[in-house]
């Protein structure tokens, strides 16, 4: 650790606060050479948060140069700039003018109180800066969330009208399935009593579905074949076999023509099924 290094680490919180106030007023000219001395010296030590108050401190002092209002000059004032320009001039001769009497010095609490003034304005200068800096940065922020919510809304809505057509097709196509289709319940009797079966033939899909449950088992050998029948003349639909459960979902792909009256039915026939009916009808439709 460096000699310097140790000096910063001996200062109090209160000696380095004390040491950034003095800091913030070295460019206003108001300390006094003692003090300016110490802020110097402790800025030579390679202080970085006092570094940074100084630097802070001579910005904002350009800031409130360029912010202050262009004045007249005094009476005093002018008179001086005349009479340099006439010793810089030895042909022009002016006759000799009364000098005003010395005016008083201010007092030390008028000096204070216009550097207080001047520090104030400094400040307020200084966060009058960053309130338009925030403002700037915060408007920019509304603007790019107002862009982002506006594509955001014109893709849900693409997205809405989409969905809505797709909706649209798939009622419309429903519509056509339902106006084409037959839905038939199936009822057996005896030990057929308690299943349950329904077959849904849809002409314009050309296909059948048969959902069954509570479906006994067959012999081996022995086979169920869907029967749709249509003014009395039975046409097969294909064989199946329900699960060990008893349960049955058989869909078979089929041109249909459905008049009204039409009829299912389900019959035990041999393995790989028969032309007509031959066994006998365990389940038919209502």
């Amino acid at each position: 650790m460096t000699m310097d290094e140790r000096g910063r680490e001996s200062l109090s919180e209160q000696e380095h606060a004390e040491l950034m106030e003095l800091a913030l007023l070295a460019p206003l000219g108001a300390l006094l050479p003692e003090e300016q001395r110490r802020v110097a010296l402790h800025a030579a030590e390679g202080c970085a948060r006092c570094e940074v108050a100084l630097r802070e401190a001579h910005g904002a002092l350009d800031v409130l140069a360029l912010a202050a209002p262009s004045v007249a000059p005094s009476a005093r004032g002018r008179e001086s700039l005349l009479a340099s320009l006439d010793a810089a001039v030895p042909l022009r001769v002016r006759p000799e003018r009364q000098a005003p009497p010395p005016q008083p010095r201010r007092g030390l609490a008028q000096r204070f109180a216009a550097i207080a003034a001047g520090l104030a304005l400094l400040l307020a200068s200084a966060s009058l800066f960053e309130v338009l800096r925030q403002g700037r940065e915060t408007r920019r922020a509304f603007e790019l969330a107002d862009a982002r919510v506006e594509q955001r809304i014109a893709a849900e809505g693409q997205q809405r009208e989409a969905l809505a057509q797709r909706v649209g097709a798939f009622e419309q196509e429903l519509e056509t399935r339902v106006a084409s289709s037959v839905s038939l319940a199936l009822a057996g009797e005896a030990t057929f009593g308690t299943a349950d079966a329904r077959v849904v033939m849809d002409a314009a899909g050309q296909q059948v579905l048969l959902l069954a449950s509570r479906i006994p088992p067959l012999p081996e050998g022995r086979t169920y074949q869907l029967w749709v029948i249509v003014s009395g003349a039975p046409r097969s639909l294909g064989v199946f076999a329900p699960d060990r459960d008893g349960r049955v979902i058989y869909v078979q792909s089929e041109p249909l023509d459905l008049p009204t009256g039409v009829q299912a039915a389900v019959s035990i026939e041999p393995s790989g099924g028969v032309p007509q009916p031959t066994g006998p009808i365990v389940l038919v439709s209502r």
